[in-house]
């Protein structure tokens, strides 16, 4: 079943580690082609995405789109 996720009209921030076991990165890819999203993507982590610090990150996009 595809979701029209096109539609989506509220920003849209997608963090993913690529070495993730439980969410395919392909999925990811997948998505981000069909939305205009902000992305924070990592080579490794797992599904925690153990090792990197994503609070700046996810600070930038809060104040970007709190406006």
């Amino acid at each position: 079943m595809i979701i029209p996720v096109e539609n989506i009209k509220i920003p849209v921030l997608v963090i993913h580690a690529k070495d993730d076991q439980m969410t395919k990165y392909s999925n990811t890819e997948l998505f981000l082609r069909r939305v205009n999203a902000e992305k924070m993507i990592f080579p490794d982590g797992g599904h925690l995405i153990v090792g990197h610090n994503l609070t700046e990150g996810i600070k930038e996009f809060i104040v970007k789109y709190s406006n």
